[in-house]
């Protein structure tokens, strides 16, 4: 959708991977999350932490990876 756009950001960590794949996606911080499952007013933060590096549960980083569509 807006892959010209954010073709050219950095892969360098998953979670720079997450927010480039999220963006070309179309998608905000707060779809991905709910698209994962993670649904309370906590749980829609988990997305911004993820990509600013925070740990991410293998389950969570396999579901992210389905719904943005890379490994």
């Amino acid at each position: 959708m807006y892959e010209s756009l954010y073709k050219d950001l950095p892969e360098e960590s998953i979670g720079d991977k997450i927010k480039k794949y999220r963006l070309i996606k179309g998608m905000s911080k707060v779809e991905l999350a709910r698209a994962v499952g993670l649904s309370s007013r906590s749980e829609l933060n988990y997305i911004g932490r993820y990509e600013a590096g925070g740990k991410i549960p293998d389950n969570v980083k396999n579901l992210i990876c389905n719904v943005l569509d890379f490994n």
